[in-house]
């Protein structure tokens, strides 16, 4: 059976508006994430993935224009609603710093209840706590009633993840953008939240959005990976088509960079160069400065992202009707 697309960003650029001039972090990137999907944004930091997030979640900072496109979500457009002023229900956001995330004047009960009692309008305060209580207890945090009465800072960071993931839950929401959720954590918990995220997706219906820059944790929790590089979709596929059969070079240079135990080097692999200017982008490819395969015309045209193989598409002159 078909899954119907639940979000669908269509053509969306985004500018960030600074002292002299402006940052074109997102240009003409369309995408779209079915119901009970996970779909992965991947790139390194500054590829424009957190700023989509946010876009989808309408958490845009002041200075975040956007230029162009539509964000529909259940067959509303997001940026319409935003315009007016209309309260976004049924996505929320997690963020890659718990701590930060949480004010550490407010206790855990206090934030999750503020939230709930917004939310969802009730304002009972026992219903409240109960369903605060319910959702700590779905996210498998040991004590509810000690947490719902602890301050930020007396718990660990795994807790502190749980409890933002919880907080996010508290509003039944349809879709859930997690936004590098276990860069702060090691490895073991790290492991732990993304096993917690897959259980409820399943276990509640969850569409996600999660975003990352370790091609691996995308691979585990991802139905999709879409690859970002300069604020721009370079490639797009099932989990297991890209990871087994990646296009681009970038891609390709993403894989490289996986720690292997089996494989032994004398350093770890890195891309050489740095990322893009996005004050003032690349008129060819936006990757052709860092790519090992790069030929003239990718200085000076753009690739566009088409259809490679079934539902596998990439942005690069290498396959051109040309070459294929």
């Amino acid at each position: 059976m078909n899954r119907q697309p639940l979000l669908q960003i269509e053509d969306l650029s985004i500018d960030y508006i600074i002292v002299g001039g402006s940052i074109k972090a997102v240009r003409n990137v369309s995408f779209s994430i079915n119901e009970g999907e996970v779909v992965c944004l991947v790139g390194e930091s500054g590829s424009g993935k957190s700023t989509i997030g946010l876009a989808v979640a309408g958490a845009l900072p002041e200075n975040a224009i956007i230029r162009s496109g539509k964000i529909i979500f259940q067959g509303k457009d997001l940026l319409y609603e935003k315009s007016k002023n209309k309260k976004i229900d049924n996505v929320m956001i997690v963020f890659q710093d718990p701590a930060a995330t949480l004010n550490p004047l407010f206790t855990v009960g206090e934030v999750i209840s503020d939230v709930i009692r917004s939310h969802l309008q009730i304002r009972d305060k026992g219903e409240i706590r109960e369903k605060a209580l319910e959702v700590f207890r779905m996210v498998e945090l040991p004590d509810p009633d000690r947490i719902f009465n602890s301050y930020p800072h007396e718990l660990s960071g795994g807790m502190l993840q749980r409890v933002v993931i919880a907080i996010s839950l508290s509003t039944n929401p349809k879709m859930l953008i997690a936004d590098e959720p276990t860069t702060m954590l090691d490895v073991t918990l790290q492991a732990q939240i993304l096993d917690l995220l897959l259980n409820l997706k399943k276990k509640l219906g969850l569409s996600m959005l999660f975003i990352t820059h370790n091609l691996g944790v995308a691979s585990e929790i991802g139905d999709r990976i879409i690859v970002m590089y300069g604020g721009e979709i370079v490639e797009e596929a099932s989990s297991k088509d890209l990871i087994n059969n990646p296009l681009h070079p970038y891609t390709k240079s993403l894989m490289e960079c996986i720690p292997r135990t089996h494989i032994k080097h004398s350093r770890l692999k890195h891309i050489p160069g740095t990322v893009p200017d996005l004050r003032n982008p690349l008129k060819g490819c936006i990757f052709s400065d860092r790519c090992s395969e790069v030929m003239d015309i990718c200085r000076v045209v753009k690739p566009l992202l088409k259809e490679y193989s079934k539902n596998h598409k990439v942005a690069c002159h290498l396959y051109s009707e040309e070459e294929k």
